[in-house]
Order: structure tokens, then sequence, then C-alpha cells
């Protein structure tokens, strides 16, 4: 009962409004954050979700135009839809912002209904990025008059908070797996300078809606080249600077039940390291063996 109801309604009792934790459903699913530079493995451990049973379909919103090259190389016969979602303006090298929002937001609303499979969002910096865009191009000007400049009201920036927060929600509250990438940008000073730090290039509250926030890097060293995977953020354990090495999906569910005891409803853990085996030998294959292998599933 809602507290503005009609002043006859009954008054809602304390604990109309304040439930028991045992008597409120854990969410299925885990609502992960990847960052990290180019060429990290994000869109590779995408594609490694579709290995866990009940994760497939997996439903790809592609801002990059990039995860068809991956998905097809590696996961040819794995049930993976892909949407591309950028909408060129009558100028071919810019973006149409408002009707790319359209595109993803109709997109998404597709899937309201759906509580079978997955869900990944490739990347959310792209829709940050457009976002802001699309503020820049949209927001009612006004003229100083004192210098005669023109500027915008900063209320115009709630526009935009609240369209990013509907999308991410709309996430946060399907019983689903659902992994978001974000790419990386500098960190800047009062005074405009740039400094050594950098963070996720999307709106600053997005990691609190996340389960797991991790950060992806390359280490290159002469001669090698090492892919670590940083927790730097888990709601269920003090999980931060936890390090995983060559990252997949299976593989961050199976260590943060092994390293934290930390279990995520509706996931089958005695099925994990077998799974997590068989996404190992994939990624040891080559290209031309997997299309060999597995290519014509995909067309069935």
């Amino acid at each position: 009962m809602a507290f503005d109801s009609l002043q006859e309604a009954k008054e809602p009792t304390i604990d109309d409004v304040f439930k028991p934790i045992s008597t409120l459903d854990v969410t299925e699913g885990l609502k992960s954050g990847l960052i990290g530079h180019p060429e990290v493995g994000k869109t590779g451990v995408i594609g490694t979700m579709s290995f866990l049973p009940g994760c497939e379909p997996l439903y790809v919103v592609d801002t990059e135009w990039g995860t068809r090259q991956v998905f097809n190389t590696w996961f040819p016969e794995k049930d993976i839809r892909v949407f591309e979602v950028k909408v060129l303006a009558k100028d071919p090298t810019k973006i149409d912002a408002h009707q790319t929002f359209n595109k993803i937001e109709r997109a998404l609303h597709l899937l309201v209904g759906e509580t079978k499979g997955s869900i990944a969002i490739d990347s959310f910096s792209d829709i940050y990025y457009w976002m802001n865009e699309w503020v820049e191009q949209t927001a009612k000007r006004h003229k100083s008059k004192s210098s005669g400049e023109e500027f915008m009201m900063r209320t115009e920036w709630g526009k935009r908070n609240k369209r990013y927060r509907n999308m991410v929600f709309n996430l946060l509250n399907k019983p689903m797996h659902v992994i978001v990438t974000g790419q990386m940008k500098a960190v800047y000073t009062s005074g405009g300078e740039e400094t050594k730090e950098e963070t996720a290039a999307w709106l600053t509250r997005h990691k609190h809606w996340m389960d797991v926030l991790v950060e992806m890097q390359k280490w290159e060293r002469p001669g090698s080249v090492k892919y670590m995977s940083t927790i730097r953020k888990c709601r269920m354990h003090r999980a931060s600077n936890y390090q995983i090495e060559d990252l997949n999906y299976v593989k961050l569910l199976h260590h943060m039940q092994q390293e934290f005891g930390v279990e995520v409803q509706g996931v089958n853990y005695g099925e994990l390291k077998e799974i997590n085996k068989e996404i190992i030998d994939r990624f040891k294959m080559k290209p031309n063996a997997i299309k060999k292998a597995f290519g014509d599933l995909s067309k069935k």
C-alpha cells in the first residue's frame, strides 16, 4: 500500500513496509561490469556466458559493431543474438544519438518479458558518450544577461541521467545474468589537467548498481603477454583487488564461490569445473579448427 493512498485507506503498518530478509526472493543471475582498454578480452568474456547452462540465448546489444567477428570466430555454434545499434546521421561521419537511444530502448523493451537466457551491452561507454552528445544537441539554450553568451541549465543533464538510469534498472530487475562493458578514460583535476589515473567512461553511479565490477588488463612483457583481471567491487563480499588470470565468465563464478563462498542464485556449481575446462580448450584451438568442428552447427 502506497503512502500517498487516499486518506480513508488503511495506513500501512511497519510490517507492511519492512520485510524480513527471509521473505525476500534473491534475484537469479549476476549483474557484472567489465572495464578496460581495447584488446583485454571484454567481448570474449561475454561470449563465454553462452557456455553456462541457462544463458542461451545470449542477447547482445553491440554499440561497437565488433562482436560478430569475435563470436563467429570462437563460438559459432552458440545461440548468440546480436543487435547492432548505431544509427548514422545525414552526415555519415556522425551518429544520430536520438534515434540510436530509441533503438536501444525498444530493444530492451522487447526483452522485458524474457526470463531465459542472458544479456550483454558492449559497451555502455558509447551510450554514455552519445547521451552527452544528445544533451548538447537538444538542450534548451539561455542567454546570459551579463555576458550575452548562450548557456544551458545544469538540469538538462538530469534528462540524460534519467534515461541512462532507466536502461540500467531494466537490466538489474531481470532474473538473468547480465554483463555491461565500459571503456576507460583519463581522470582530470578540477583545473583541467590530466592525471595518471583512469576510470570507467560511464555515469559515475554506474559502479554502485553492479554486483561485481572487474577491471581487465593486458600486461605485455618482452616475449610474453598476460591477461589479468582484478575484482574492484563485489557486493556480496570484500573481494577488492582479487586477481584472476585469463578471465572467462564461468571462471569468475567459480572463483567467487571457491575464494569467497559467494554463490549466485540459479547456478549449478557442480558443473562449473568441467565447463571451465571446455572454455579453456576452446581458446587453445585455431579459428579454422573451430570453424571446421562447429561452424556448420550455426547454420541450423
